[in-house]
């Protein structure tokens, strides 16, 4: 692994480091999520101030670059950061379809007990 391209993990992973800590700072960030990208950010140092351990796994896997490992990986983590967050938008929808619908509800409570003769006409004219 060339020196140029350590640098640029050491580099990228500085970035996204220092990207995390300032959206921790203005709050726009929970620190579960900071703690993927912190982590991400720590495996790029080690790979790049370690790596004869890229190599070993790059030969145990039988990848013929330690670089297209680290892209492997790479993939590989953001698809599983990409999964997780579809199901916790998944979940979030749900829960937005049901409160959206206990709204309607106590809303049209509210409105029948204040125009109790217009909803008794509704009512009979259907």
């Amino acid at each position: 692994m060339s020196w140029y391209f350590r640098a640029v993990l050491v580099l990228g992973a500085l970035i996204v480091f220092l990207f995390v800590l300032r959206k921790l700072k203005k709050t726009e960030m929970s620190i579960a999520n900071s703690v993927f990208w912190l982590l991400f950010a720590a495996a790029l140092v080690i790979a790049a101030v370690f790596p004869p351990v890229v190599f070993f796994f790059s030969d145990l896997l039988s990848i013929e670059s330690p670089s297209n490992f680290i892209f492997l990986c790479v993939i590989a983590f953001l698809f599983i950061r990409c999964f997780t967050l579809t199901v916790e938008v998944s979940n979030l929808k749900e829960r937005l379809d049901i409160l959206s619908q206990e709204i309607a509800l106590k809303e049209n409570d509210r409105w029948r007990r204040v125009h109790p003769d217009e909803a008794d006409d509704e009512s009979t004219s259907k």
